[in-house]
């Protein structure tokens, strides 16, 4: 049987220390998987625990084996934080070096959009409300249900006088296969290099490599940056009249739409 402690008690002539794998004879030598050599104390095996313990005829294995398991264990669990914490450290946000608040001038930019064509805001803004929404990346789950909520209310939102840009770090070609396989009805902007994220004070992270089947077929996607998902409305006059840093992907589409009809409700007033 697998017992699960670390001492017992027995005669000089049968040595146990209760291990994860049996008994340890005389010489320290376990039956099966040693709870020793688990944690890297081979030194300790080399040990006669019958004389170096044995008091009146009967042997105690008291906290000194526990110490030295509790130290090693210690001295593995600080090893792995310290390795954790420098992961950590690699994929931690970029803090942004701006913020673009609701009132303030949206900056202006310009980036390829997913036909491999250079997309300006200045052609843009002022002609119809822009949504400028920044996510991390293409064929991914959220960033999937967000798109296609953008795309089926993609009728309210023309209507209402919206435009809307998606923006990650995926290259052009990542989008034109984002656009394919769900049917997307408006643009997508490639900022590899965080540029453009980094205009609008939007948090980044690394970027990474996917890999998604389409047809049968996989395919590579890498993008430059991941940016945090946040989305901001530009008004007519060119001035942020939304932003939202914590957005439900799948309701982000109905949010601006009721974000622009407050707007316009309160500047008719």
């Amino acid at each position: 049987m697998w017992l699960n402690s670390f001492l017992a008690m027995e005669s000089c002539n049968s040595v146990e220390v209760i291990s994860w794998g049996g008994p340890v004879n005389k010489a320290g030598a376990v039956n099966g998987f040693d709870l020793l050599s688990c944690f890297g104390l081979s030194e300790v095996m080399s040990l006669n625990l019958a004389n170096f313990f044995c008091v009146d005829g009967v042997t105690r294995v008291v906290g000194m084996i526990r110490l030295l398991c509790f130290r090693s264990c210690l001295m593995r669990i600080l090893l792995c934080l310290g390795f954790a914490l420098l992961a950590c450290v690699g994929m931690a946000e970029e803090k942004p070096g701006v913020v673009v608040n609701v009132g303030d001038k949206a900056p202006m930019f310009e980036a390829m959009d997913d036909q491999g064509k250079v997309w300006k805001s200045a052609e843009h803004i002022g002609r119809k409300v822009l949504v400028v929404y920044f996510y991390p990346a293409d064929l991914t789950g959220g960033c999937t249900k967000q798109a296609c909520a953008f795309r089926d209310d993609h009728e309210a939102l023309t209507k209402a006088g919206i435009e809307v840009v998606g923006v990650s770090g995926d290259t052009p070609e990542n989008h034109q296969l984002f656009r394919k396989v769900h049917s997307l009805n408006f643009t997508l902007l490639a900022d590899e290099d965080g540029k453009l994220a980094r205009a609008f004070g939007v948090p980044l992270r690394d970027g990474d490599t996917i890999t998604r089947q389409v047809d049968g077929v996989d395919k590579v996607l890498t993008r430059g940056v991941t940016a945090s998902r946040w989305t901001f409305v530009i008004g007519l006059d060119g001035k942020v009249i939304h932003k939202n840093t914590v957005v439900d992907a799948a309701a982000d589409s109905k949010n601006v739409l009721e974000a622009v009809k407050q707007h316009t409700a309160g500047v008719k007033s």
